[in-house]
């Protein structure tokens, strides 16, 4: 299990607790504390019933690094394995850790304003930065991607965020061979290192989704569909009033969202 931020409190809640599978994980949240888990068990949701104000599934794909290295490259869609390939060719140079934060976070923001979409904050990156590698990729000397892998030894890898350097020109295809072959480098790096599971994040599930592009990709990679949820817990002192912030915003209007999240 990874904890982003310990206290727990109505003034610091656990924003992002990740990946709880036992009850034994479970921080404890004061009376008026609230905590964020995301990617929880099923075992951990039932156990969190009493103290749920909000849940949802969260749809992920992972593939098994415990299998030989020939299975999970068989389970890779043929024309991944083409483009691993030609990726493969490309004068890519690759580096974890070495790329300075605030330059990635650089590139990170301005791949998310490129795309009208709000980036992390800087106080959620840099807990990211702490418990992340970030991968970068250079070709020519010039930073052409990067991607943030969350690492929770030994259960699993999880991709954080992937972004291409919008500064630089490249092919959608050229984009393509390099995020493929970067894929599967990790997943060897992490294999090699003994994680069991190789998390790709959140896919969606609707086909007419405009994310569902990235969901085809990852699904490229041979992963299994798994189901885990979302969870929002309050301690009893609080959770009368989230529960009528929750009705006060329904009467708005505003409803509640449940569809999988991304990323």
């Amino acid at each position: 299990m990874i904890c982003l931020q310990k206290h727990a409190s109505v003034y610091h809640p656990v924003r992002s607790v990740f990946f709880a599978a036992s009850v034994n994980e479970l921080p404890i949240v004061s009376p008026w504390g609230l905590a964020i888990h995301r990617q929880a068990s099923p075992e951990i949701r039932e156990a969190c019933q009493p103290h749920l104000v909000h849940c949802r599934p969260f749809h992920t794909l992972v593939s098994d690094l415990t299998l030989p290295e020939e299975v999970v490259w068989k389970r890779i869609s043929r024309s991944r394995r083409y483009d691993i390939r030609q990726g493969q060719k490309e004068p890519l140079e690759y580096e974890i850790n070495q790329l300075d934060p605030e330059r990635a976070y650089e590139i990170l923001t301005d791949f998310y304003v490129s795309r009208q979409a709000t980036p992390p904050t800087p106080a959620y990156f840099q807990m990211l930065v702490d418990r992340c590698d970030i991968w970068s990729v250079r070709r020519e000397g010039a930073v052409v991607y990067l991607d943030m892998v969350m690492k929770d030894f030994p259960e699993r890898v999880r991709a954080m965020y992937g972004c291409h350097n919008v500064g630089i020109a490249l092919s959608a295809a050229l984009r393509c061979r390099i995020s493929s072959a970067l894929s599967w480098r990790q997943m060897r790096q992490y294999k090699a290192e003994g994680y069991q599971l190789f998390d790709w994040g959140g896919v969606t599930l609707d086909p007419d989704s405009p994310l569902y592009g990235i969901t085809t990709f990852k699904r490229s990679f041979g992963g299994e569909l798994r189901e885990e949820w979302d969870l929002t817990i309050a301690g009893a002192l609080i959770k009368p009033f989230w529960n009528w912030l929750q009705r006060w915003q329904r009467g708005m209007g505003w409803g509640t969202k449940t569809a999988s999240g991304m990323p």
